[in-house]
């Protein structure tokens, strides 16, 4: 029987930055995925990473942690961050609230260390302008990974835990590989880092119950090639001001001009699908500005958005995070890690494994914000990698 320290569930973003914590810390550390790396929400979105959209709220600590992390990243990935003007509008967007908002940013930034210049920041009527740090969603995955098999972290793709129990003070695990061979293994604490819709994981395969809930927003994702610059600004910010999410990609090493569009669905649950609708919404600002029209056949990936209600805190999974550890005997800790931005997945790390240190063996503090990441460009066998 193998032993190890910990049991990263879930090879996307936050469960390898976890699993290059915890290895760098100089813990035994295994990660699972019964798919593989990324095969999630993780490589979907391009990552924005100076946290100027947790102000349509006021969400002030997220915005300072936003900022602390992007300086982090810039430092330890430099070749994989790139500046790109964007233009932020709020959902109940008004030039004077945009304008207190970008005010009380420039002073967040300011005496956080990452003042941001007038020239290249400004508020109007259609938002506010500003230069947001950028990074491909599957190059960091692929260097997070990468980084984490340097600190020797084990990662098994195609595998699934079958059944676990507990035993004097650490899980047993029957792991599942793709020819059905079944292996024991044992850990002191387990990490369930495979997101949200994994909840049931607590109660079905480790018997807790999780105290957590989520309703799903569902998001499609379309690329369509636009037609120069000076329009890519003006799209984004007309889709913005009818409800569709529209983000540019970060691919660093892309020579083609591409946007990625969310079409905004209503809660799961009411089963009403407003595809076609919003669909046909953005082929008339496409339209308008001489780009080519989008058709369902373009659909590359859809997904859903949980809002996480814990314990009475309501969040956006996708923006903040929840760490909900379980461990009622005292010996067997299970810990959810819940939603969370890529943009701060350093820190989510730091945080879920300082929330165990109970539980687990002496080792090194968090150095993981001095380790720099491979930046090579993504082998075309490492996307969705295994």
């Amino acid at each position: 029987m193998e032993h190890f320290d910990t049991i990263v569930i879930g090879a996307g973003i936050n469960g390898t930055s976890i699993a290059l914590d915890a290895a760098s810390r100089g813990l035994k550390t295994l990660v699972i995925d019964r798919q593989g790396a990324g095969s999630g929400t993780s490589a979907l979105i391009p990552i924005l990473t100076r946290g100027f959209r947790h102000m349509e709220h006021y969400e002030l600590g997220l915005v300072r942690r936003s900022l602390k992390e992007a300086s982090i990243m810039k430092q330890r990935a430099p070749d994989i961050c790139r500046d790109v003007p964007t233009v932020i509008r709020f959902a109940s967007h008004h030039s004077a609230r945009s304008e207190r908002a970008f005010s009380v940013y420039r002073w967040i930034a300011k005496f956080t260390g990452h003042p941001v210049t007038c020239e290249d920041h400004f508020a109007d009527d259609k938002g506010v302008h500003l230069l947001e740090q950028v990074c491909d969603s599957q190059t960091l995955l692929y260097a997070l990974l990468e980084a984490a098999k340097k600190q020797r972290a084990d990662f098994r793709f195609h595998h699934e835990i079958t059944s676990a129990r507990r035993s004097d003070g650490k899980w047993i695990v029957t792991l599942t590989d793709p020819q059905n061979k079944v292996c024991l293994i044992s850990t002191r604490t387990i990490i369930n880092a495979s997101g949200v819709g994994s909840l049931k994981l607590s109660e079905q395969l480790f018997d807790y119950h999780s105290r957590c809930s989520a309703e799903k927003l569902k998001l499609f994702f379309i690329t369509c090639q636009h037609a120069n610059d000076k329009n890519e600004m003006t799209v984004l910010t007309e889709a913005n001001k009818r409800g569709l999410l529209m983000l540019p990609t970060a691919a660093p090493n892309n020579s083609d001009q591409w946007l990625v569009g969310g079409l905004r669905q209503k809660t799961v649950d009411t089963g009403e699908d407003k595809l076609e609708q919003n669909m046909h919404r953005m082929n008339e600002l496409l339209g308008r500005y001489g780009m080519d029209p989008i058709s369902t056949g373009q659909v590359e990936n859809s997904f859903s958005v949980p809002y996480v209600n814990f314990m009475g805190r309501s969040i956006n999974s996708t923006m903040d995070h929840i760490l909900e550890l379980i461990c009622p005997d005292g010996k067997h800790p299970l810990l959810n890690v819940i939603g969370g931005t890529s943009s701060t997945s350093r820190y989510l790390a730091e945080q879920a494994i300082n929330s165990l240190l109970d539980y687990l063996p002496p080792c090194q503090p968090c150095k993981t914000a001095s380790i720099p990441l491979p930046t090579s460009q993504i082998p075309s066998q490492h996307t969705h990698a295994d």
